[in-house]
């Protein structure tokens, strides 16, 4: 079982790594704009007032997620939750608000990150998991007013 765990925690590092170091093209990332994307889905705030924002995305199947656009506040808390109801595992990244998660086949995992104010900015979200962005598994999410 540990080991297990140790394998899943390196597998997650070694995507961070992997999509830190990856050279960005033209879809994306890095300071490169992001490809055209429907209006994005505001998140959910709790309705007890509490500042973490909830940012939910799916990974339906088909190299995609559901929405392919989210809007968050820039500044105080989000988790990130994602869902993939996918027969195969896939990530959610976004490198420049270093949010990493790994989603195995039918899991929802969660990922909790302050926004700093000064991350203003329409970012991609992508699955780092060879030739899945590339076949389309990405989205644009904007964080605060833009």
């Amino acid at each position: 079982m540990m080991a297990a765990m140790r394998g899943r925690f390196a597998l997650v590092v070694a995507l961070a790594a992997l999509a830190a170091c990856t050279q960005q093209d033209d879809r994306g990332g890095f300071g490169n704009p992001p490809p055209p994307t429907p209006s994005p889905v505001p998140v959910e705030t709790p309705p007890d007032r509490d500042p973490t924002q909830v940012a939910r995305v799916s990974a339906p199947g088909g190299f995609r997620y559901e929405p392919e656009a989210l809007r968050i506040q820039a500044g105080g808390t989000t988790e990130f939750v994602l869902s993939n109801r996918d027969e195969q595992e896939h990530t959610f990244v976004i490198s420049e608000l270093a949010v990493v998660m790994l989603a195995g086949a039918g899991q929802t995992v969660s990922s909790t990150v302050s926004i700093d104010p000064a991350n203003e900015g329409r970012f991609a979200f992508f699955c780092s998991i060879g030739g899945h962005r590339a076949a389309g598994m990405e989205g644009t999410i904007v964080v605060g007013g833009e």
